[in-house]
């Protein structure tokens, strides 16, 4: 045999190995996530546990690299996470599924981890705050001992992310320290953008079938369908968000949103103004509790409407921004389609400012109202100061009602 020969029996001997062993690992990577399934499960919850002062917990996954290939495919089901010590018996999430796609080369490269897609299935969340101000999302256990900590040379963690996803979601935040509650029923949220650069822009559409919000023990929203569409450009270095192209809708109410919002460090700075696209009365009438109902479309309404408002300063735990918002509302009116008697010549003409974003700086000022329900007139006027420290009030209200006619 001629070494030529031999060059090339000795070459197809490697190539043919090559192939075995290829075959065996590709094997081994498909098999692995099956073979040692429950080992991989109870790996990964009894590290969670070990450093989080909760419970996780989670069903069946599925792992694949062939199926998205050249991705990367993670699904895990019915995953929760329950609080312990003064928050015990309280699930602060839970997912029917999560699913997450990932680049596979950026995973190899290791400089920056490229998500495609984070998607929660019924994702439900119940954030906790007590009057003491503690928080039942703070379940990271602190280290053993910070003293002999040594500034670490790894490099950052960096992450990508194109898309987020939640379908029929639930939110809940309770805040005893601030007496603000708020509720999302029935929500679903999409958020497109290519996170893995430094200046990008957010497409996000968020639907929420029911939002409930209390303030003070009083329910400033009730049931009220919303709905946000806006394209946000962001900028993570400095963690600025300016609003672009965007829509908020409350009910029938719709509002534009313009201004900026930014977190550099621990303090929020914003500068944010906003003002209702529509000009008609009936769109704040669907607002009001009990009024947006099946039949609101056949409520039969006349009026204007102006409506705008803003927020600007920094908002920390010991500062608040200034803010206002202006209501007018000119000769309108509503009537009940199964109602014989309708409310008319409604006027309302109401300011709320507060330019230094102490509370106790708010100033409330009705400077009119009027409306006659079915013939009874009913005027009002009100002013307020100082709301938190000592509530100074001058207003009144005069009424002429028949009560026989107050059913119409």
């Amino acid at each position: 045999m001629t070494d030529a020969s031999k060059k090339k029996s000795l070459v197809g001997r490697l190539f043919k190995w090559f192939g075995i062993i290829l075959l065996i690992l590709i094997v081994l990577i498909i098999s692995a996530p099956f073979l040692f399934k429950k080992q991989i499960v109870q790996f990964v919850k009894d590290t969670a546990n070990k450093e989080l002062n909760a419970k996780v917990d989670f069903g069946d996954f599925d792992l694949s690299l062939f199926r998205s290939f050249p991705d990367f495919s993670l699904s895990i089901d019915n995953v929760s996470v329950a609080n312990t010590g003064e928050f015990q018996g309280d699930t602060l999430l839970s997912s029917k599924n999560i699913s997450i796609g990932l680049n596979l080369m950026s995973v190899i490269k290791g400089d920056k981890y490229e998500i495609n897609e984070i998607s929660f299935d019924q994702l439900r969340i119940h954030a906790l705050v007590l009057k003491n101000g503690k928080a039942n999302w703070d379940i990271t256990k602190p280290s053993a001992d910070t003293s002999k900590e040594t500034p670490s040379d790894s490099k950052p963690f960096k992450m990508g992310l194109k898309k987020f996803e939640i379908k029929e979601g639930y939110i809940l935040y309770d805040d005893a320290s601030l007496g603000f509650k708020t509720e999302l029923i029935g929500m679903n949220h999409n958020l497109k953008g290519d996170f893995s650069t430094d200046v990008f822009d957010i497409e996000t559409l968020l639907e929420v079938a029911k939002m409930n919000m209390v303030y003070g023990g009083v329910t400033y929203m009730n049931k009220v369908k919303t709905r946000v569409k806006a394209t946000i450009s962001a900028n993570m270095p400095q963690f600025k968000f300016i609003m672009k192209e965007n829509e908020f809708s409350l009910n029938e109410l719709t509002l534009g949103l313009d201004g900026f919002f930014a977190m550099p460090k621990d303090d929020m700075d914003m500068d944010l103004k906003f003002k209702a696209n529509q000009t008609e009365f009936k769109n704040i009438l669907s607002l009001i509790p009990g009024v947006y109902t099946a039949d609101f479309k056949d409520v039969k309404t006349s009026g204007k409407l102006s409506l705008d408002g803003y927020a600007k300063g920094i908002y920390n735990d010991k500062k608040m921004p200034a803010f206002g918002c202006k209501l007018l509302i000119q000769d309108a009116m509503f009537k009940y389609p199964a109602l014989p008697k309708s409310a008319n010549n409604i006027f309302v003409d109401l300011k709320v400012d507060n330019k230094t974003g102490q509370p106790d700086a708010t100033i409330i000022d009705l400077n009119k109202f009027h409306v006659e329900l079915g013939g009874n007139p009913i005027n009002a006027r009100m002013h307020v100061s100082t709301p938190v420290s000592d509530a100074n009030i001058d207003g009144e209200v005069k009424a002429k009602i028949a009560l026989t006619s107050i059913k119409d």
